[in-house]
């Protein structure tokens, strides 16, 4: 299998599964996203968590466009919700789309490992 189509399928895995898991507020199970596409998919260890992160951040940005063209005021809530934790509200949104970046790359990590042993 070419490289790059193995590195597509990370993405377009990691993508799908991440999404699905914020849609459903199991921000956790994120972690399973990154190792399910890593140890199907995952050969090469810097390239699978770069593509990994970034289809962490990118179904991050989806879900809050998707939750903005609802008709939710994510600036409103995420203004309150930073200032109950005491920081500026756009930091709190960029806070939550790193995290889901940081936990994707988790579950990369531990899969690459697994297959690395298998």
């Amino acid at each position: 299998m070419k490289e790059s189509l193995r590195l597509l399928l990370i993405f377009i895995i990691a993508l799908f599964l991440s999404y699905i898991f914020l849609y459903t507020g199991i921000w956790l199970l994120v972690i399973l996203a990154g190792l399910i596409s890593s140890v199907v998919f995952g050969k090469d260890y810097i390239r699978t968590l770069i593509i990994s992160f970034l289809a962490g951040l990118i179904s991050s940005l989806l879900f809050l466009s998707n939750y903005i063209v609802m008709g939710g005021s994510i600036l409103k809530i995420s203004y309150y919700a930073g200032e109950v934790a005491g920081i500026p509200g756009i930091l709190f949104i960029i806070i939550s789309l790193l995290l889901n970046g940081i936990y994707i790359l988790i579950g990369s990590v531990i899969g690459i490992y697994i297959k690395k042993i298998l």
